[in-house]
């Protein structure tokens, strides 16, 4: 906008600049992340992880700058636009359902992380136990994978049998369980799917970098038809204590200057391991479904978001169900707003509708749902 009115920039206005760049920098390194593999370079995805931070903060500037009248609003609304697809991976809305008359099949397909039923009384609740299960009971779908689920043997001298409990309030009876840890033949932990239908053939196998990661399938018979449904449980950072003492309640790192170098650094490491990590289980996962017989539904907790090399992976052979029919939001992970880590993704044999995000907060993942169709 150079002319007679032309100003130039103020030491403030040269600055803000300067960050300006910073967060279009940021935001096309996060657009890249989704392309280049975490095993070649560890540190990319942060970038893709903070994608909400670096995209809110170039809307920012877009505003800052028109009302300034500077022509340096291009600069990060061109940055928005190059990436723009990405939005609706976080935000969606869909107005359009299936037509009441519909006579094709159709499941309500459930995937949810129970953080073992609140086992160690985590939000010091005695009653969040029973509330999941009230909670199921309503929703009452068709299929369900549980990832961090917790099945305890009657003998145990304290009662926690939700297998049974869930065979007894659910219309769903079959079952499929994957367990990684079994303490003393009584208390397991792992994944488990429940189903209205017959599950005619199941498996489940271990991440060959992580035993304590699995995925399960399950073959089951819907009237004349056979799909398989996948219920996966992708790596995590695996945070000990003295990291998420680092960390805060809010995901904020706090400040402590004696240590707060050190422990960072280690909380960063982490991170970029487990990135590596989740990129070659993605990969194990998809090599398997991606030779599957029948139609494929894959539901579970994948720790990444959608700007990433694995959610990039798995959406070049499966539809997002959240794509097609989602409302508003879809954050999963309850201390961190707008982090989308749940997924229920489907081959293009199906059509999904009413893709919901559950809004109980009775684990530290939100339950999501869909419906499918034949």
């Amino acid at each position: 906008m150079k002319g007679k009115d032309y100003k130039p920039l103020s030491w403030f206005g040269k600055v803000a600049l300067v960050v300006n760049w910073f967060f279009v920098a940021a935001l096309l390194l996060a657009y890249m992340a989704t392309y280049i593999d975490p095993v070649s370079f560890s540190y990319l995805p942060f970038f893709g992880l903070f994608y909400p931070v670096s995209l809110f903060s170039n809307l920012f500037f877009v505003v800052f700058w028109l009302l300034g009248r500077r022509k340096y609003f291009l600069i990060s609304f061109v940055a928005i636009l190059i990436g723009f697809s990405h939005l609706s991976h976080f935000v969606q809305f869909s107005f359009i359902g299936h037509g009441i008359e519909s006579k094709e099949k159709e499941l309500n397909v459930m995937s949810y992380n129970v953080r073992l039923f609140d086992l160690y009384n985590w939000t010091q609740n005695k009653y969040t136990r029973n509330e999941i299960f009230k909670f199921l009971e309503e929703e009452d779908p068709d299929i369900i994978c549980f990832q961090e689920f917790y099945h305890q043997h009657p003998s145990r001298p304290w009662n926690f049998p939700t297998r049974d409990t869930l065979t007894k309030i659910l219309q769903a009876k079959y079952y499929a369980e994957g367990y990684t840890v079994n303490v003393s033949h009584s208390q397991f932990f792992g994944l488990a799917t429940f189903s209205k239908y017959p599950i005619v053939n199941s498996e489940h196998l271990r991440f060959e970098n992580d035993h304590n990661n699995s995925f399960l399938f399950s073959d089951i018979k819907v009237d004349e038809d056979t799909i398989r449904v996948y219920n996966a449980h992708i790596g995590s950072a695996r945070f000990s204590q003295a990291d998420y003492g680092a960390i805060g309640t809010e995901g904020n790192f706090k400040t402590w200057p004696h240590q707060e170098t050190n422990e960072n650094s280690q909380i960063v490491a982490r991170l970029a391991n487990a990135y590596v990590k989740r990129s070659i289980q993605t990969q194990q996962l998809l090599s398997h479904s991606t030779q599957s017989p029948f139609p494929v539904i894959i539901g579970g907790d994948f720790n990444d978001t959608p700007v990433s090399y694995n959610y990039n992976c798995l959406t070049q052979h499966y539809i997002d169900a959240f794509t097609q029919s989602a409302n508003g939001t879809g954050g999963t992970y309850c201390p961190i707003p707008l982090l989308r880590i749940d997924y229920i993704l489907h081959s293009d044999f199906f059509n999904s509708f009413g893709f919901t995000t559950h809004q109980q907060k009775l684990s530290d993942h939100k339950a999501i749902s869909t419906t499918i169709e034949f």
